[in-house]
């Protein structure tokens, strides 16, 4: 019994953990981000670089607690419910690696908006279409 309890006591403590890991990610990238059109985002994404790695540092730490949550739940379930262990352990995994990949795509701003920044921010360039794709992503639409 008192091995379930610890077991739940750390549950309790992960989902904690991602939800401020959550609330930090966001705050600093927000604070980065701002808002105002693509050429704006990026120019404030080269000027506060340490922020934004430091976002993607702590959302990858949120991606590790993720997945400790999804082997916690599995081991709760295993006993009882092998196939809906196996499905919370999955979904677990795909949300961890939904994250990493859109980590991925915010890591791949900092270069080029420094190079967006080196360039001297021109007008209309291809660095506005990349960065419009990595910051919103392929399916959203842009109000500029």
């Amino acid at each position: 019994m008192n091995a379930d309890m610890n077991i739940v006591r750390l549950l309790g403590a992960a989902q904690v953990m991602v939800i401020v890991c959550f609330f930090i990610t966001e705050g600093l990238f927000a604070s980065v981000v701002g808002s105002g059109s693509i050429s704006d985002i990026l120019v404030n994404i080269s000027q506060n670089l340490n922020r934004v790695r430091i976002s993607n540092l702590v959302s990858l730490g949120q991606t590790l607690v993720i997945i400790v949550m999804g082997v916690l739940y599995y081991v709760v379930f295993y006993k009882e419910y092998k196939i809906i262990a196996l499905v919370a352990l999955g979904c677990f995994l795909v949300a961890a690696i939904s994250i990493v990949v859109g980590k991925i795509a915010v890591n791949a701003l900092i270069p080029l908006s420094q190079e967006f920044v080196e360039a001297g921010a021109p007008e209309s360039s291809y660095f506005q279409t990349q960065g419009s794709i990595l910051y919103f992503g392929i399916d959203r639409r842009v109000n500029e």
